[in-house]
């Protein structure tokens, strides 16, 4: 006899299944990625700012000609690194918006298949209780 229709069929199915899993954790490896990013640049961001605003408060006490373009000079550097975070974090978030697209890809294959293996097995079900039915009526038949 040969194998049902939802047996031959189930291991695909949980083939499919083990592919969205490995793209699910994919998926939450660049979103960690990029949410370590984005939380480095705000702190970059934030510290410009309060150098920044030290740099305006000692300016505004009169500050020497060095240490006025040493400030500058920081804030510069500052600049053009975050700059580069905001490289890495448009990056991670191109990463991450690719591993989320093949996720609901495969995500979207695997429940198609698992609706046609349950289907199978719907189907599969009916039959057989129709056969049994059937066999059931043609013994109580045989016996009168």
């Amino acid at each position: 006899m040969m194998a049902k229709r939802s047996k031959r069929l189930s291991p695909v199915a949980r083939f499919a299944g083990t592919r969205e899993q490995q793209a699910a954790v994919h998926m939450a490896e660049s979103q960690r990625k990029l949410d370590a990013h984005n939380a480095r640049l705000l702190e970059l961001v934030q510290y410009r700012d309060e150098y920044a605003k030290a740099f305006q408060q000692a300016g505004s006490n009169g500050l020497e000609a060095i240490p006025m373009r040493d400030f500058q000079v920081f804030l510069e550097k500052l600049g053009n690194v975050i700059s580069s975070q905001r490289s890495l974090v448009s990056q991670a978030q191109e990463e991450h918006a690719k591993t989320k697209t093949q996720w609901l890809k495969l995500r979207g294959k695997a429940q198609a298949l698992d609706k046609v293996v349950s289907r199978y097995q719907l189907e599969e079900r009916r039959q057989d209780a129709s056969r049994e039915q059937n066999e059931a009526d043609e013994h109580a038949q045989t016996r009168r």
